[in-house]
């Protein structure tokens, strides 16, 4: 598993958010028209305000399922390589790190015993290189 690979959950778990926000601001201009959609269609999307809000709360949440199915099937692999790590210490970093997305700083603070925030990033960044040049040897890529 890549750097790159690991940061998407964050990444996905950020858009979510926002996806999140997006829905609600679209309920409450709906609710701010004097009516709850409810799926049903309203007209044509241009002479139909409610209907517009209708469509888009449809779009977000249909957005929201899709990138929420996405987290949790991405959360799955990043748990699987975690668990796979054999060293505790870097098991909680990765952990830490990428599920709980807890910057290098709260990551030192939060597993202490005098690691350092660039002491763990030192551990992290040798894993990875080990673990990539090995997944290099047997896939061949």
């Amino acid at each position: 598993m890549t750097r790159q690979e690991l940061a998407q959950f964050g990444h996905l778990k950020r858009e979510v958010v926002l996806l999140e926000d997006k829905l609600h601001r679209a309920r409450e201009r709906a609710l701010q028209m004097g009516r709850v959609p409810d799926g049903m269609p309203r007209g044509s999307a241009t002479g139909d305000p409610v209907g517009v809000q209708t469509a888009n709360i449809v779009l977000y949440e249909t957005l929201l399922t899709q990138k929420l199915e996405e987290c949790q099937r991405l959360l799955n692999e990043i748990t699987a390589f975690i668990n796979g790590i054999g060293d505790s210490l870097l098991r909680q970093v990765f952990l830490l790190r990428y599920v709980e997305g807890l910057t290098w700083n709260r990551v030192a603070d939060r597993i202490g015993g005098g690691n350092t925030e660039n002491s763990l990033k030192q551990m992290h960044s040798r894993y990875l290189r080990a673990h990539l040049d090995c997944h290099t040897c047997h896939t061949g890529v």
